[in-house]
């Protein structure tokens, strides 16, 4: 619930820049979490960070989960930080590839000179695609290889399952929701029932312990004295 508030969040601050629909990010993390490792709230969680980064648009941004996905894969980390770098680098082309130079990716001097030569006519767009393509040569598939490892496939059914729950848990929200602000409203009045019912069990308690400690006293030592007859 958390995951998807902020996903409506940042589509309403970035103005839906992306291109991208709720539904469309959603069936995306959907169809990724049944061919991958990552679940698909883990999913939803870096697309929150990629649709950040307000360059880059809808032809760009599933290829660019993806190769978020391949990279955290391949190098071992996880998919936020995954998304982090590779955001930074294709909402700025331009200076982006030295940033994926960082992480081992290779550009070739032609690479380079093409991508600036697409920014400065506002081509970002198609800089973002060679950038994508280089990414794919050198990771791409690592995700879904891994999700098609025995323990991947392991990893893909707990998912899933985890996915019920979470559909459960999505469908009960708005009940327990409102149970909870019922609550909420009505505490003083829950407080004050709670604290009668104590003030009135308490006393009542104390005179059952009293008496029952009473009828040990008496029991005991027959029950002592019979023993030793």
């Amino acid at each position: 619930q958390k995951t998807l508030a902020q996903m409506d969040a940042v589509l309403k601050s970035t103005k839906g820049s992306a291109g991208m629909s709720k539904k469309a990010l959603l069936d995306l993390a959907d169809a990724q979490s049944k061919v991958t490792t990552f679940s698909k709230g883990t999913t939803e969680a870096g697309e929150n960070l990629m649709l950040t980064f307000t360059g880059i648009g809808k032809k760009v941004f599933p290829n660019a989960m993806k190769s978020a996905q391949d990279m955290a894969t391949a190098m071992h980390t996880d998919l936020s930080s995954s998304c982090m770098t590779l955001g930074k680098a294709l909402n700025d082309p331009a200076t982006g590839m030295a940033k994926l130079t960082k992480q081992g990716v290779t550009f070739t001097a032609a690479q380079k000179k093409q991508v600036k030569a697409m920014v400065a006519v506002g081509n970002v767009s198609g800089a973002q695609a060679i950038m994508l393509k280089e990414l794919q040569k050198e990771f791409g598939g690592s995700a879904e290889a891994a999700g098609k490892t025995f323990a991947g496939k392991l990893k893909i059914l707990q998912n899933t399952i985890s996915g019920v729950s979470v559909k459960l848990g999505t469908t009960l929200m708005p009940y327990l929701t409102k149970f909870v602000s019922f609550i909420s409203s009505h505490m003083p009045q829950i407080q004050k029932v709670v604290t009668g019912v104590i003030q009135a069990i308490v006393p009542k308690f104390q005179q059952w312990v009293k008496l029952l400690g009473q009828i040990i006293n008496e029991i005991m030592p027959k029950f002592g004295k019979s023993t030793t007859d």
